[in-house]
């Protein structure tokens, strides 16, 4: 992933496009917290309000990357 290179630059403006994991966007936290570096984050409203169960049930849903739980479309929610 790119964090080592926002640790090495800090000062560089970095954006992660679709993130989709409370994971992903966990780390994103941590290492600016840390690290003091400028790393951005795109959320998608796809990925805020739909999970995986739902393209389940409606296949016109699927996307790339894809939808995930509905616990990471909440932490994601909670990010705004």
């Amino acid at each position: 992933m790119i964090i080592p290179y926002a640790k090495k630059y800090p000062q560089a403006k970095i954006i992660v496009a679709h993130v989709s994991l409370a994971r992903t966007a966990k780390e994103i936290e941590y290492t600016n917290d840390i690290y003091d570096t400028n790393i951005h984050m795109e959320l998608t409203p796809h990925h805020l309000f739909f999970s995986e169960e739902d393209v389940q049930n409606d296949p016109k849903l699927k996307c790339f990357p894809p939808l995930r739980s509905k616990e990471d479309a909440e932490y994601l929610r909670g990010l705004l």
